[in-house]
């Protein structure tokens, strides 16, 4: 059999170790593994785009440690006639018995529409990953704990910065409609001293501006006792935290006309405090202390975290597993260190991963990201311990305003 592995969508750390790890679970087998370049385009082209994943190769073990997928990707473009014309062609051509997708539940949909349209007869499995940690029946999704890590090292960095100038950093997250980034990356962040960095984490619901104005009181009227430090701070937000009056800020779409592009919320949060500050906070700092930075694709690009290069290997045997037992059109999701197979028409019956997903409990979602408080990332004691998860609804935050240094 010839499996080809087609990584699709926004880049999440483990993409291309996972592409390996299904090499190694198929060469047993005697079975072939080679990857589409540039998502499906590889397939697309009149030429095919193809690379061999041989695990022995010493270039290929090379690039499974590089983040992302060595195959590249595409998020854009609808194909054109003569390109599915050379999909099917270019299948035939260099004897495709199955396909493995590693994308979200919407690159899934994508492909699966495609396929169902040329009417192909190969198998398909399909693999979750995005650090946005949005995909349906999937607790941690590959990709989510890299970014995380990522973001604590570099609000680690930043909140140094801001201690020394008297800064206040508006900080943006991934994660679109998923909360999931912005509140454990929060959670996880502490100084030398183990204390909470992020002063506050503004979510998802629509946020008050005297509550606002309150909470920066409460931090620029503090005194760091150790450093003596004043006037500092550290907000963090969610992609898709609504502006003022509650509606998201949304700057467009992506190819399909259906996905919003989502604006830049912390320029949008730096403008409405630069410009409605009231006086007591006014005396305290200055317009120009106040700045806005987006980690933005260094999360995608995040090193591989151990827990991800375990979800990499386990889904990559799952998935020929699956194909070994004959079966196809299924996703394989993983609830903390269980997984499932889940056909794609759920997706399709779910709609939009998270249009339909109502808030959770504050207190649940502070809970759960307490447990994970103190944990290092590069244990492989972690993924292997049953409290490092919970369950996926619990974790949901409905934590608008909320300051961690008074939660702790």
């Amino acid at each position: 059999m010839k499996i080809c592995v087609i990584t699709s969508g926004g880049n999440a750390a483990g993409q291309g170790l996972c592409a390996i790890e299904i090499a190694k679970a198929a060469q047993p087998l005697g079975w072939e593994v080679i990857g589409s370049r540039r998502a499906n385009l590889g397939l697309m082209d009149d030429v095919p785009d193809i690379m061999q994943i041989n695990p022995d190769d010493p270039l290929i073990q090379a690039l499974g440690q590089r983040s992302g997928t060595f195959l590249l990707s595409n998020t854009n473009g609808t194909p054109t006639v003569d390109m599915k014309v050379n999909f099917l062609r270019n299948t035939e051509e260099l004897g495709i018995d199955a396909f493995v997708i590693i994308g979200g539940d919407g690159s899934i949909r994508t492909l699966c529409t495609l396929f169902d349209e040329l009417q192909l007869p190969q198998p398909v499995i399909g693999l979750g990953k995005t650090v946005d940690n949005d995909i349906k029946f999937v607790s941690d999704s590959m990709g989510l704990w890299s970014a995380v890590e990522n973001n604590v090292i570099q609000l680690r960095a930043l909140h140094a910065v801001a201690q020394d100038h008297k800064f206040l950093y508006v900080v943006k997250l991934m994660g679109r409609e998923c909360h999931d980034i912005a509140l454990y990356s929060s959670i996880q962040a502490t100084d030398d001293l183990g204390r909470p960095i992020v002063d506050m984490c503004l979510g998802p619901e629509s946020w008050n501006y005297e509550t606002l104005m309150l909470q920066l009181s409460q931090i620029y009227n503090r005194v760091d006792p150790v450093l003596g430090a004043t006037n500092y701070g550290v907000v963090v937000l969610s992609e898709a935290m609504p502006t003022m009056n509650g509606e998201p800020l949304i700057i467009g779409y992506k190819a399909d006309m259906k996905t919003p592009i989502m604006g830049d919320m912390q320029e949008y949060t730096v403008n409405l405090l630069r410009t409605n500050l009231p006086s007591y906070l006014g005396q305290t700092f200055h317009q120009d202390q106040i700045r806005d930075t987006s980690f933005d694709h260094t999360q995608r690009g995040a090193p591989i975290c151990e827990i991800d290069r375990q979800l990499a290997r386990e889904l990559g045997q799952r998935a020929v597993s699956a194909l070994q037992k004959g079966i196809s059109h299924q996703f394989v999701v993983n609830s903390g260190r269980e997984f499932h197979l889940v056909p794609f028409s759920a997706f399709e019956e779910a709609g939009y991963p998270l249009k339909d997903r109502k808030p959770h409990n504050r207190e649940n979602a502070i809970a759960y990201a307490r447990t994970v408080q103190g944990l290092r990332f590069g244990s492989k004691q972690d993924y292997n311990d049953p409290h490092f998860y919970a369950d996926r609804t619990a974790r949901r935050s409905n934590f608008g305003i909320w300051n961690p240094t008074a939660a702790a």
